[in-house]
């Protein structure tokens, strides 16, 4: 059963946590560039190209995962936490969802 607001671990303790991304949310623009990726392991380095993108400058809460993908993975549940126990594609998928939501070209 989710929490309701008055009993969410989370309230209260970031006043833009439980914010909703939409019109006029502020985002910030990453510019295109070049970045150079390294394995340590394999000691190996190469360089790739950035097409810009725009950052959140909020955390994604719980609930704006769950209203964008249908889905809850987070350990910890309320509406107002952070999502977390996401994998890399999940976070992917978030994104391309969100972008598709925005009327943004997914990447």
């Amino acid at each position: 059963m989710e929490p309701s607001a008055g009993n969410d671990p989370g309230a209260g303790n970031d006043p833009g946590a439980g914010d909703e991304l939409g019109a006029g949310d502020e985002m910030v623009a990453i510019p295109v560039g070049g970045v150079t990726l390294s394995d340590r392991r394999s000691q190996r380095q190469w360089s790739v190209e950035l097409a810009p993108y725009q950052l959140s400058v909020i955390a994604i809460t719980q609930q704006r995962y769950a209203r964008t993908t249908g889905q809850r993975p987070s350990a910890a549940q309320g509406d107002r936490l952070t999502v977390d126990s996401v994998s890399w594609f999940d976070a992917v998928r978030f994104c391309n969802a969100l972008s598709e939501l925005e009327n943004v070209p997914p990447a």
